[in-house]
């Protein structure tokens, strides 16, 4: 009989294999159940501390509710200012009878909105003990602006705080100069004269700056940017003088006041792109006052920088106009700025260019030539005051008046922090 010894080590060979892998196997599985019980121990940690921490945020909810719910809650004078317009608002709205004709202005006492329950009482909206604001001499002003009722609140809160009018602001005391740049005092208004002087005011989505502060304390803005999207010829009508369409020189019937009026009514659509602009809102329009404009002529040689010459004449009850030579040359500390085209008139001017003093322009003013019947008083790119046919186009900066009861908000006349109105 033949024994394959070969055969016989081969399969005890397999044998021993086997017995290996299987207790590899057996290692594995145990290894296996050992980490699906460790992955199951840190599941139950990580549960256990997720609900520790949601029960610590709902104690935290908690408590800052309790706090929110027992502690009084100073407001900001500007947010008491806020409660009371829309306090008077409500007021109005359960007492028409009281509305104000077209043109007329009431104030509603802050007593009255607290006692008919419209508003908290000051001391509940600003319970400071250092702060004591007067219900009786806080108020609400409700003022019928071509039909349109605008509301604007007056907080009296002693020193703590009062409701300020912007022409009060500008016209500080320390705001008051006697020579160099800045804001002068002349026969019971205020001028600014020189350059970079701190007059940028933000109405709406564009700056403007105060020309002067009146006597009946509305103040006189000139558009200060966005000059290039503004532009008209001054007048092209037939000249029976000259005998051709080369413009006549009154404003009372020019293409200019046509082309303000349009900008002023709503939007103005640019010419170099065709986009629509509007120049000034519906709620700003209800900030402007009235006036009375100057438009006479005056000589190439006239001396006078107060509107002496330009008043003979007025349109009355304007609310858009341009700037006259007189206000032009009023702008500017050179001395030598004596008559209508004297070229220092463009020294120390900050009229002499638009925003920030950086752009340069040619553009209209309202005066025209009294020598003849065809030409106009505009300022060219150099600043300098010229005369020219009224048929030249020319760029438009626009000339309200800001009420005497718009208040100020922030800022410091600067362009980089204008002042903003409330």
């Amino acid at each position: 009989m033949n024994i394959n010894f070969n055969t016989g080590k081969k399969v005890d060979r397999i044998e021993e294999e086997d017995i290996i892998e299987d207790d590899d196997d057996d290692e594995q599985e145990v290894r296996r159940k050992q980490q699906k019980k460790q992955n199951a121990e840190l599941k139950k940690q990580l549960i256990k501390f997720m609900g520790i921490i949601a029960v610590l945020l709902v104690l935290f909810f908690l408590i800052m509710l309790v706090l929110s719910l027992t502690t009084k809650r100073s407001r900001s004078f500007s947010d008491v200012e806020k409660i009371m317009k829309e306090a008077g608002e409500k007021y109005m709205e359960d007492h028409s009878e009281y509305l104000p004709e077209e043109g007329d202005i009431i104030d509603i006492p802050a007593s009255n909105l607290i006692n008919e329950e419209y508003m908290k009482d000051f001391s509940v909206l600003i319970p400071d003990e250092n702060v004591t604001c007067n219900s009786g001499t806080s108020y609400v002003t409700v003022e019928n602006s071509a039909g349109k009722y605008v509301y604007s609140p007056y907080l009296d809160c002693g020193d703590s705080y009062v409701t300020t009018e912007l022409y009060k602001v500008v016209a500080n005391d320390d705001n008051i100069v006697t020579s160099g740049y800045g804001l002068y005092a002349i026969n019971g208004a205020y001028v600014f004269k020189g350059d970079n002087v701190n007059n940028y005011v933000q109405l709406g989505d564009y700056l403007w700056q105060i020309v002067r502060i009146n006597n009946d304390n509305t103040i006189t803005l000139v558009f200060a940017e966005g000059i290039r999207d503004l532009q008209s010829s001054w007048d092209d009508r037939f000249n029976t003088d000259k005998g051709y369409e080369i413009g006549i020189n009154s404003y009372q019937n020019s293409r200019v006041r046509e082309k303000l009026e349009t900008i002023f009514k709503g939007k103005y659509q640019r010419e170099r792109d065709s986009r629509e602009i509007t120049v000034m809102s519906a709620a700003n329009k209800a900030k402007l006052a009235p006036f009375d404009m100057c438009v006479g002529k005056r000589s190439h040689e006239d001396t006078s920088k107060n509107n002496e010459t330009e008043c003979i004449e007025k349109i009355q009850n304007q609310y858009v106009g341009l700037l006259t030579v007189s206000e032009y040359m009023n702008a500017s500390l050179d001395v030598n700025c004596t008559n209508t085209l004297s070229e220092s008139c463009q020294n120390y001017n900050y009229l002499k260019s638009g925003i920030n003093g950086t752009d340069k322009y040619k553009f209209c003013l309202a005066t025209g030539d009294s020598t003849n019947t065809y030409d106009v008083y505009g300022v060219t790119e150099d600043g300098n005051i010229e005369v020219k046919h009224a048929i030249n186009s020319c760029y438009i900066r626009p000339v309200v008046h800001l009420k005497e009861n718009v208040y100020f908000k922030s800022g410091k006349g600067t362009y980089e922090k204008p002042y903003k109105i409330k």
